[in-house]
């Protein structure tokens, strides 16, 4: 299509399994593909619960200065969602993080998504309108990005993991945040955290992250994190790797200062984890 001119005739035609393409000097041919076209329709939600509205050019230069400090393989960038800030963070790498906010418009309880930066900012390079309006219904269902107001096209996002999986045996909480200091078993299939909003459902799922990378993807200050009163925190996560051995991985804060140890064995390097 890029060596198409403004002026002039396409000539198409489909001769059994093949279609042909004629135009000024060129020629082209390709083979068709056997077989159903996926239903795409499927992705799309029909009803989302949320949703949350910024400025485009806010939203366009806070993913420029994120994706600075992003693992350009996985491309992830969390967004979290809180009534009037968008806070936009990457993973934490040797080379550094990035955390940065902006106004939104929204009303609900605080959440956390993952996503490929490049899937947002492909579709914000064709949207010609001012703001941009984000709707969801959870942390790992189909995103929809609409313009405001509303134009006849949309882009669906998939959100990414936020943690690797593994299978969680038990959290230990000392000092964390406003969990009391307990031992929380997770051996059953299901497990429900239930509750009104600001109990602290996040928190929980915030340790479970903060075990697999070393650091939240709330904040980049681990003294946030020490429940009020207190000086110091822990959270030890047990788990099962595939050969069915069981390890663990402790974060400490004590003293101004964070130690990871996985079994036992002081870390240095988040890689290790």
């Amino acid at each position: 299509a890029k060596h198409l001119s403004d002026e002039g005739n396409v000539s198409i035609a489909i001769v059994d399994k093949m279609i042909f393409f004629r135009f000024e000097n060129y020629e082209l041919s390709s083979t068709l593909i056997d077989g159903q076209f996926p239903n795409y329709m499927r992705v799309i939600p029909e009803n989302q619960l949320y949703n949350f509205k910024v400025q485009k050019n806010e939203l366009v230069e806070s993913l420029k200065r994120t994706a600075i400090m992003v693992d350009k393989k996985a491309g992830r960038i969390f967004f979290t969602i809180c009534p009037g800030v968008l806070k936009l963070t990457s993973q934490e790498s040797d080379s550094g993080d990035a955390e940065v906010e902006i106004p939104c418009e929204y009303a609900g309880e605080e959440t956390t998504i993952a996503m490929n930066y490049r899937y947002i900012e492909e579709p914000l390079r064709v949207m010609n309108t001012e703001r941009i309006t984000f709707e969801f219904s959870g942390e790992m269902k189909a995103v929809t990005l609409l313009s405001e107001p509303a134009e006849d096209y949309f882009h669906i996002i998939m959100p990414m993991q936020m943690a690797s999986l593994m299978p969680v045996l038990s959290i230990s909480y000392v000092n964390y945040r406003n969990i009391q200091n307990s031992t929380i078993n997770l051996l059953s299939k299901e497990v429900y955290f239930v509750g009104e909003n600001g109990q602290g459902k996040s928190n929980l799922l915030e340790s479970v992250y903060y075990c697999a990378y070393g650091n939240s993807f709330r904040t980049r200050a681990d003294a946030e994190v020490v429940k009020n009163g207190c000086d110091d925190f822990s959270i030890k996560t047990l788990y099962k790797r595939e050969n069915e051995t069981t390890e663990s991985i402790s974060i400490y804060f004590e003293n101004g200062k964070k130690r990871i140890d996985k079994n036992g064995k002081l870390i240095k390097d988040r890689k290790d984890l």
